[in-house]
């Protein structure tokens, strides 16, 4: 950060005017980056999914069951084990649904 140091009245307005600029800008991308974090934790992959609620207990057990068509998304059969799961999507798979929302809260 650059501060100007002739010691007169503008100069000084400058530096303050400097000062708090550059703490906005702290704050914004502080904020940006809590934003962005929440996100990541509101959401899961679908094997990260299947693992937690114990349907699958290894991550290549999960695989196969995605790859062969026995879990569904929202009612859609769903293939890509990497699918991001958000609140309010519900999975279904060998005849019980689990709401994602509840379980990642």
């Amino acid at each position: 950060m650059h501060y100007y140091s002739a010691g007169n009245v503008k100069t000084d307005k400058l530096n303050i005017l400097i000062i708090k600029i550059a703490k906005f800008t702290k704050k914004a991308q502080k904020q940006k980056i809590q934003d962005f974090i929440y996100k990541l934790n509101q959401m899961i992959k679908l094997d990260q999914f299947l693992k937690l609620v114990g349907v699958a207990a290894t991550g290549g057990q999960a695989k196969l069951m995605i790859l062969d068509g026995y879990v569904k998304v929202n009612g859609i059969v769903e293939t890509r084990r990497g699918r991001k799961l958000v609140s309010g999507d519900r999975v279904s798979v060998e005849g019980k649904t689990y709401d994602v929302g509840e379980i990642i809260g």
